[in-house]
């Protein structure tokens, strides 16, 4: 059976609740209850703030380069952390431009996460 990927969104700039490094983390953990529920999901920006410096100027556009790239090509996204970013806010802009597919799960806890993928679990797959 082919699967749908998704775009998995999330915050990643510190904020006052979250460091960085724990948004990295949240977003691992996140990828992972996506593919234990069956959900295909990639987060390209991860790779990108592990291999590239973001406050390096050329490195942060090659980042949101790519990722844009990407997100257009998979044409759906999934927001999840625990507030929607200028970025997120950004990225789904552009699914909205290109009539693509989105879920805002941002501020669910896990267990509604799971609830909510068991509900409409024909909109992932």
């Amino acid at each position: 059976m082919k699967r749908s990927v998704w775009y998995l969104a999330h915050p990643l700039k510190p904020d006052e609740q979250y460091t960085v490094e724990q948004n990295m983390a949240h977003v691992v953990h996140m990828t992972r209850l996506f593919f234990e529920e069956g959900v295909y999901v990639c987060t390209p920006y991860h790779t990108c703030m592990l291999a590239l410096d973001d406050t390096n100027l050329k490195h942060r556009a090659m980042g949101i380069e790519m990722d844009k790239a990407v997100l257009t090509k998979l044409n759906r996204i999934i927001l999840v952390g625990h507030k929607v970013t200028v970025g997120m806010r950004e990225e789904l802009e552009l699914i909205h431009s290109e009539g693509g597919a989105w879920e805002n799960l941002t501020g669910l806890s896990d267990a509604k996460i799971h609830e909510y993928i068991e509900t409409f679990r024909d909109n992932f797959i």
